[in-house]
């Protein structure tokens, strides 16, 4: 990926301007293995559109409403190939977040054109639920509906000559038909449990039915169902095995119509500094690691009888901006009117000694 964010944060409660090659908007999974919360890559994120190459429009309206425009060249091509893979193709999402963060609606629009038959020109609309159910616990579920129209019936030897390199054709519903319309839809749901600062459970469950052959190479409906550990040490090294079955329900897509595999891997985090080495808690991970009171009680001091509060990370009074910075205080220690930090951007500077006392620069 190569891209340029133009930010400004005056604008609404703050616009950014995305330029360049990027992954495409949608999807609960990022590209990254280290940003997920599994070693492995669902089938829904597997067979989506990648990425586009064009600019992309975000602005956080309010506390609750967020808004996206777009404009590409099309799903996984160059703007400067032309017709009839690279087109102007237009995306647009909306985000709904109500709960103080506990839950969150995505719908997306992530590519229309044409629709006509070309590589990887499907037109996908997705919808995407966050729902935190407590401290602990949290889910989160997406859906997609892809097309194209025109695609070539890989059964009638008069269309081989439409066919296009690298873009699959069709299995359309009668073999004297020339070309068709080939649809696919998935739905995909993650289940998260925390256990500590450091362990949780995943559980994923998925369906997808590629209802024209268009996307996997077989006319199948696909299920699949995995659990998975991710266990942290220290702040840098995350272990996850996971134990996954997948379902071919019409036809041996895989050597058999049912594949159980057991993986596993280890990522080592690089990201902000400390002593010449880059670390950080992954954001994906922030959101599991809530810093259970027991455990954090050691790092700052308690709330005394005067007025003053504790805005622990795993509490929805938490501002939920500050969330999105590497590595977040474990706990806010309030006095005063703690709502005014839902009502702005807050921001930290200082640092904590080894004494475990809060020492603010400024």
């Amino acid at each position: 990926m190569m891209y340029v964010d133009l930010y400004w944060g005056q604008i609404f409660q703050g616009l950014n301007v995305r330029i360049g090659r990027y992954i495409s908007m949608p999807d609960i999974e990022a590209q990254l293995a280290p940003d997920n919360y599994t070693y492995s890559h669902s089938l829904l994120y597997t067979f989506d559109a990648y990425t586009q190459t064009g600019i992309n429009v975000t602005a956080q309206l309010n506390d609750n409403w967020m808004v996206q425009v777009g404009l590409s060249a099309g799903n996984d091509v160059a703007p400067w190939v032309g017709e009839p893979d690279g087109k102007p193709t237009f995306n647009a999402c909306v985000g709904y977040t109500w709960r103080k963060g506990w839950d969150n609606v995505y719908v997306c629009d992530n590519s229309t054109n044409s629709g006509k038959y070309a590589y990887n020109n499907v037109q996908s609309y997705y919808a995407t639920w966050y729902h935190k159910i407590n401290a602990s616990w949290h889910t989160a579920t997406e859906s997609w509906y892809m097309w194209e129209k025109n695609v070539p019936n890989v059964n009638n030897p008069a269309a081989a000559s439409l066919l296009i390199t690298n873009a699959n054709g069709a299995v359309c519903n009668s073999a004297v038909e020339l070309q068709c319309y080939a649809p696919e839809w998935a739905v995909v749901n993650y289940v998260e449990k925390q256990f500590s600062t450091r362990n949780y459970l995943t559980i994923r469950n998925e369906y997808f039915d590629d209802i024209k052959d268009q996307r996997t190479g077989y006319r199948m409906r696909y299920s699949e169902s995995m659990i998975a550990w991710g266990h942290w040490i220290g702040t840098t090294v995350l272990i996850r095995p996971e134990l996954r079955y997948e379902h071919a329900y019409d036809a041996p897509a895989y050597r058999e119509r049912r594949h159980f595999p057991l993986l596993s891997n280890c990522s080592l985090r690089f990201l902000g500094q400390r002593g010449g080495m880059l670390f950080c808690t992954p954001r994906g991970v922030q959101k599991k690691q809530c810093c259970p009171q027991e455990e954090s009680a050691n790092y700052i001091r308690p709330a005394s009888n005067d007025g003053n509060t504790v805005n622990w990370r795993c509490e929805p009074e938490y501002p939920q901006s500050l969330l999105q910075i590497c590595d977040p205080p474990v706990a806010l220690y309030v006095r005063g009117d703690a709502s005014i930090l839902e009502r702005s951007n807050p921001g930290h500077c200082g640092h904590a000694p080894p004494n475990g006392l809060w020492d603010a620069d400024g």
